[in-house]
């Protein structure tokens, strides 16, 4: 499972070799970037697509970037928007989901 501060990190300080692509299994358009990484193109984009991905909620980011996991953890939000669990309920069980991976 794929982390968002990693993500971010990654795309941050080495976003302009697209490491954060290779992480969040977008190898094709890593590649762009290590090719055009002798350009400050990657290096602009990274930097906006960090500010992107520490701007998206978790919930927006596991819904893009962990679709694995997409319908499990799907089920536990509406458990949680039903109130059939607490938020620690939730957060204790997508806490065990994450460790799966």
């Amino acid at each position: 499972m794929r982390d968002k501060v990693n993500a971010g990190l990654l795309a941050l300080f080495l976003g302009a070799f697209g490491l954060q692509k290779f992480y969040l299994r977008k190898p094709a358009q890593g590649v762009l970037y290590v090719l055009f990484s002798w350009t400050f193109i990657p290096m602009i984009a990274s930097f906006i697509e960090a500010i992107r991905i520490f701007s998206m909620t978790d919930d927006q980011f596991d819904d893009r970037y962990n679709t694995v996991f997409h319908d499990q953890l799907e089920n536990l939000r509406a458990l949680r928007n039903n109130g059939r669990i607490t938020q620690d309920q939730f957060d204790a069980q997508r806490h065990a989901l994450t460790q799966l991976q």
